[in-house]
């Protein structure tokens, strides 16, 4: 299995960038619970979850896998990597079967 390609190491970072500024954001609040959860939570989910999603896009065109991402396991993330990975393989086999 290819273990990488150019763009994979900036796609993690940048989702690294978004979970840090997504705890700095949970604990300046002081995890004040808004209209989505929480301010931590609302920053992951609409600024995480698409970088997760193209990562999962790209590993999957270059035959690579970022679940063992010591990125994504710092921030709890490698689970959403999964999901958003598995749903790239059914999308495949659907347009491909």
């Amino acid at each position: 299995m290819n273990r990488t390609y150019p763009e994979r190491l900036p796609a993690l970072l940048a989702i690294a960038e978004h979970a840090a500024r997504s705890d700095f954001h949970y604990w300046l609040d002081g995890g004040v619970v808004d209209e989505f959860g929480d301010a931590g939570l609302s920053i992951l989910l609409y600024d995480i979850q698409p970088a997760i999603e193209a990562l999962a896009q790209a590993d999957f065109e270059h035959g690579c896998d970022s679940s063992d991402s010591p990125i994504l396991q710092q921030y709890a993330l490698v689970k959403c990597y999964q999901t958003a990975r598995s749903v790239e393989v059914k999308l495949h086999a659907r347009a491909t079967g």
